[in-house]
């Protein structure tokens, strides 16, 4: 690598130094000026394209040559007394300067004339108007301006649904009544009062005594704290529950995501994502605050530093948002974020986190909101709200276009106009030349300060703006129509009017405060600026529904320092220096010792199955179960089970004593069979039993509509034992399904353990062929690889047998593994893989989750289902950590079904493949977050590989980090009312027991079901009239059926205990077991009851329903499908109420 680089800075250094005589003597003999020249021609006639951009190439050569000059100085400094600067006198200097005729000289020129030509280009511009003015297209896409701002009056809305969801019912409108009452334009004596002279920390109009506002800081606080679904009281001491809590933070991120945006609209001449970042409303150590109030009307000093690096100081803009907005910027921040930030430590938020709330405006969850976070909500709510994504740059020019074009201003005087347009290019941050460019528009070059009259433009626009748009104060819309003398044509915010207004006030406070700006702007050309991290939750998805996504997390988990040798030097003796191949795995092991739900979410090969492996070491004498959600996963697990040094077994097994062992490994389909919960219930083990495990737990999801058995795994939540869940591709968005299809209704109790899941040393790529060709491509796919070494492997994932897993196995002579062989033909294949006899093997799903192979290096998947398959299946490869292949081949995009449920991933599979992008960043959904593989310093995906070779020298800069900051303490003195500590559940036992009960219930009305059937049958068959015809065809509910027969709809589960049917095979009359007595027994007595009216009276009275009026209204409510699995459908309380009100017994 040293000798690759010298070799090219001799040769860029060579080029640029050692010129040829022809180029002395005619400067277009450079190759430089050649390129350019060429760049434009489009045929061999010398035809030339419009000049629209500089080429991209030719900008960074100027940067190449600066850096070769920089190695050369290091190169030769020794010369010089190790004396950089003279190096570059002797040596550098005339090779970089714009007066002697050098490569880099004539370059320069070259960019000056192009940049001067693009500059005066002619050309259409993004955003035209219709000849009305009433529709603007942006490239090509028309939004008519009532449509525009009837969105936004909807967002206000919106805005205000979401205040009323963090108040949690605590009363505010007293809070608006003093906050409006401080606004009113004709008060001043009431005005917000507001200091710039005053520097201390935490001062801003809102703490300052003599406003007022002090007094409420507490109110939302003190109700919260008081809330039973967000804290408990035990014993006089304050307990939150992390996840109630976690929730309410999740609906003010929802709140500050709106607040901004309306902000953004209301305030003409929106910001930069740059200038949004790090906007204080309190002064902070490092940064006064930006949030004033003047003139009475609140407003925001944004700064504007792109052009400080050559005019050596920033410029102060003053933006100011409508009064509808100001007023909830103003409760937010006096209540709303004085609560976060006390609240958060109770939920152990990092205190620098937790400050925030306490000086910055837009805070997401602890952090301050950057220029990313700004600009993606943006694209989310204009898509939702307008139907066109429009990023922050795009909304910039749009919020251009419409303030010139709808607010119309109109000025007496010629030189009132030309400051109104410094003003309001200078709130866009743009130049005349700039905006004659972009916008055909006229405008004059800003200045850095902010004079008097400025502030009173910058109002002056905001107010027409605001107008236009219909968020005027209520006060200004009454005062200037009362000023008008006619119907105004267009904003009626005349010179006259504003001075009507507010014009009188002015000058009693603007001098005092707009000097006060001036003398800070210098202070704020050091601002820090700090940069934060990614968060817990992703930003808003969709402005329907509940917007933020779910999460559980907790304080840390303590790991004790001896933990790693413990758990493995039992386990894996033969390891003689341990490491935890991440804090997640670390953390997911130590959480075995708590007390609560956990979800550990670990990339594949992260170490998942050590926990269930190390739980026995942690408690010997307890017992542990670990649930598998595929059979084709025991027979490796009973492998590694046998090399445990405690006692354990595979269930149903005859070679172990249950009541012996210390772990488990149980298949999910006898997980849930009244056997094995039989056993768990007995006293003995249920005393020992600690936890329960379930592996691959995105199975319950993806698999829940054809796997009854994992709907069955409900059964064991009553026993109240903690779950540990443990996945490489659950999502964050599935995890409230799998509590709720467990019935784990309390999230206090669950704790999330995630780590990064993507595999650095994976090789992402994909290629797409044609169907004819696919078999073809897969052996030219393989043969081009390297042969795999002794102990290497490769897997071809297939996902059609006839079509795809055989004719591939065939022609390359491969094994095979899936579902429909033997168990002794399945189980050879494995063995014949995994010991080296063969190294390949052409395989479904049924085949590799949980298999521990560490040498896997080539992963092949053919036409998964979705990206969530694709990621288990790549899983398998490079658990040894060397560099390994995931390659997709595959026919057609996967067909995505609008509105039905996607849980294989089949949209993120469609965008895997037709993106141009990181191939990483479409597996952002599994973790919350994602990166690109250089920002992983991972092997490079074939996007990447592509995207380094085209623009070789693309980067980014760096940042700088934020200062730590004293956070405020909790409130003292704070009494606390009764609560009832009832509601409270403080152990995984203590939320489990409502819902054993629950459980217990729906056994005895089975039993008594079961009773109902047993009489019938010793009676003989029940008559029934026409009316069976109807209800036979019924359909099961689509929840329930399938733990039902769908014939007699007699349970499957005890105590009925119907049989289920065989693989690939119908359940068929002669199945049923009271088909000799009476055939589709339920129905057929439903049926029965139903013709005898009055009985049919007395039944919906005892379950508390309506009288049904039509047979139809009967069969509907019969069908209503359970909400969980310990409620009973609609026709066994039909029967069982029946029986105890009708029958004599």
């Amino acid at each position: 690598m040293v000798e690759i680089t010298h070799i090219l800075h001799e040769v860029v250094w060579s080029f640029l130094s050692d010129v040829t005589r022809e180029f002395k003597a005619e400067p277009n003999m450079c190759p430089l000026s050649r390129f350019i020249i060429a760049f434009a021609i489009t045929d061999d006639k010398g035809t030339f394209l419009p000049i629209r951009q500089i080429p991209v190439h030719y900008t960074k050569i100027q940067w190449c040559f600066r850096a070769s000059a920089c190695w050369e100085i290091q190169l030769r400094r020794k010369n010089f007394d190790d004396s950089c600067f003279d190096t570059y006198k002797a040596i550098v200097k005339p090779f970089l300067i714009d007066s002697e005729q050098t490569p880099f000289a004539t370059m320069r020129e070259n960019i000056k004339h192009f940049t001067s030509v693009v500059m005066r280009q002619p050309g259409l511009p993004r955003f035209t108007w219709d000849v009305n003015y009433e529709v603007i297209s942006i490239d090509g896409n028309p939004l008519g301006w009532k449509t525009i701002v009837s969105s936004w009056q909807e967002c206000l809305a919106m805005l205000q649904s979401s205040v009323d969801k963090v108040f949690r019912g605590c009363q505010y409108d007293h809070i608006l009544d003093f906050i409006d009452s401080k606004l009113m334009p004709d008060s001043p004596d009431k005005w917000f009062r507001d200091s710039r002279t005053n520097s201390k920390v935490g001062y801003s109009f809102i703490t300052d005594p003599t406003n007022g506002l002090q007094v409420y800081r507490n109110v939302l606080l003190r109700h919260l704290l008081h809330d039973p679904s967000l804290f408990a009281v035990v014993n006089g001491r304050v307990y939150a529950k992390a996840g109630r809590v976690w929730e309410w933070f999740g609906e003010l991120q929802d709140l500050v995501n709106l607040l901004w945006y309306i902000t953004s609209i209301t305030c003409p001449g929106s910001a930069r994502g740059t200038e949004w970042q790090h906007l204080y409303y309190a002064n902070h150590p490092s940064h006064q605050k930006n949030f004033h109030c003047l003139n009475g009307m609140p407003g925001i000093e944004f700064i504007y530093g792109k052009m400080e690096s050559q005019k050596g100081h920033t410029k102060a803009v003053l933006r100011t948002p409508a009064f509808q907005i100001s007023r909830l910027l103003i409760l937010t921040f006096t209540t709303v974020y004085y609560a976060a930030a006390h609240i958060g430590l109770y939920v152990r938020m990092p205190k620098e986190y937790a400050d925030n709330y306490l000086f910055q405006m837009f805070v997401r969850y602890g952090k301050p909101m950057l220029s990313e976070n700004y600009s993606a909500f943006m694209g989310t709510i204009t898509r939702t709200s307008l139907g066109l994504s429009l990023k922050l740059r795009d909304f910039r020019q749009l919020d251009k276009a419409l303030l010139t074009q709808k607010c119309n201003l109109e000025f007496d005087n010629p030189e009132d106009r030309e400051l109104e347009g410094d003003v309001l290019h200078d709130m866009h941050g743009h130049t005349k030349v700039v905006a004659q460019h972009h916008y055909g528009l006229t405008a004059t070059n800003a200045t850095k300060f902010v004079p008097p009259d400025v502030v009173v433009s910058s109002q002056r626009i905001a107010l027409a703006w605001q107008w236009a748009i219909g968020f005027i104060h209520p006060h200004f819309r009454k005062k200037v129509a009362s000023s008008l003398t006619s119907t105004p044509t267009s904003s009626p915010f005349t010179r006259e009017a504003f001075e009507q207004v507010v014009g009188p006030l002015i000058e009693r406070v603007q001098g005092v405060i707009v000097n006060a700006v001036d003398k800070s702007t210098q202070q704020i050309i050091s601002t820090v600026r700090s940069v934060g991290t990614s968060g817990v939750h992703q930003i808003l998805r969709a402005m329907s529904g509940r917007s933020s996504v779910p999460r559980y997390p907790a304080p840390p988990v303590f790991v004790h320092p001896n933990l790693l040798q413990n758990v493995v030097g039992r386990l894996y003796p033969e390891v003689k220096h341990p490491k935890w191949l991440s804090v997640a795995q670390a953390e997911s092991v130590a959480s075995v010792l708590e007390n609560e739900h956990v979800f550990s979410v670990l990339p594949t090969g992260g170490g998942k199955s050590l926990q269930f492996f190390a739980a026995p070491i942690l408690f010997p004498d307890r017992l542990f179960v670990t649930i598998l959600p595929l059979v084709s996963l025991t027979q490796d697990m009973l492998r590694r089970l046998e090399m445990m040094p405690y006692n354990g077994l595979v269930w149903p097994s005859t070679d172990g004593n249950p009541h012996e062992s210390s772990l488990i490994i149980v298949p999910a389909h006898e997980a849930g069979t009244k056997r094995f919960f039989d056993y768990l219930n007995l006293p003995a083990i249920l005393d020992r039993l600690e936890r329960i495990f379930i592996d691959e737990i995105h199975h319950l999801i993806t698999d829940k509509s054809f796997r009854e058995c994992f709907r069955r795994l409900a059964y064991l939540t009553p026993l109240g034992k903690k779950f540990s869940f443990l996945s490489a591709t659950l999502p964050p968005m599935d995890m409230p399904e799998i509590l709720h299809m467990l019935e784990i209704n309390e999230p206090s109790l669950v704790r999330e353990i995630r780590h990064y899941t993507g595999r650095l040393n994976h090789v992402y790529s994909h290629k797409r062929v044609d169907g004819d060709d696919l078999v073809d491509e897969v052996e030219s796919y393989v043969r081009s690889l390297q042969v795999l070494q002794q102990d290497e492997r490769g897997i071809i994932y297939c996902h059609n047998i006839q079509m795809e897993l055989r004719p591939i196995a065939e022609r390359l002579s491969f094994p095979t593994y899936f579902a429909g062989m033997s168990d002794g033909d399945k189980k050879a294949a494995m063995g014949d893989w995994i010991d080296g006899r063969t190294r390949w093997i052409v395989a479904t799903t049924a085949f590799g989750e949980g298999i521990d192979q560490p040498h896997v290096r080539y992963v092949v998947s053919i036409n998964p289902f979705g990206l969530t398959t694709k990621k288990q299946e790549d899983g398998r490869a490079g658990r040894d950590g060397e560099r390994s292949w995931c390659h997709t081949i595959w026919t057609m995009l996967p067909e995505v079904w609008k509105g039905k449920e996607d849980r294989e991933g089949t949209a993120l599979l469609n965008a895997y493949y037709t993106t141009s992008r990181c191939l990483r960043f479409i597996e952002e959904p599994f973790d919350g977050f994602s990166h690109s593989c250089a920002a992983l310093s991972a092997d490079l995906c074939q996007n990447c590989v592509s995207f380094r070779d085209k623009y070789p020298t693309w980067y980014q800069g760096p940042s700088t980090t934020r200062p730590d900051i004293p956070l405020a303490l909790p409130p003292a003195n704070i009494t606390y009312d009764s609560m009832d500590i009832d509601r409270v559940p403080l152990t995984v036992e203590l939320a489990a027991a409502p819902i054993r009960e629950k459980f217990l219930e729906s056994n005895a009305e089975l039993e008594l079901l079961k009773r109902i059937l047993d009489r019938i049958q010793e009676l003989g068959c029940v008559k029934f009239q026409d009316f069976y015809q109807n209800i036979r065809v019924r359909k099961m509910p689509p929840t329930w059926s399938s733990s039902y027969c769908y014939l007699c709809w007699v349970p499957f589960r005890p105590p009925c205990m119907h049989r289920t049917a065989l693989p690939n095979q119908r359940i068929v009359e002669s199945d049923c077991p009271y088909n000799g007595t009476c055939a589709r027994i339920i129905p057929t007595f439903i049926s029965h009851i139903w013709m005898h009216g009055e009985r049919v009276d007395v039944v919906a009275k005892e379950l508390g329903v309506d009288r049904w009026r039509t047979w139809r209204e009967f069969l509907d409510w019969l069908s209503v499908p359970m909400d969980n699995m310990t409620e009973l459908p609609n026709p066994f309380k039909f029967v069982n109420a029946y029986y105890r009100n009708c029958v004599a017994i």
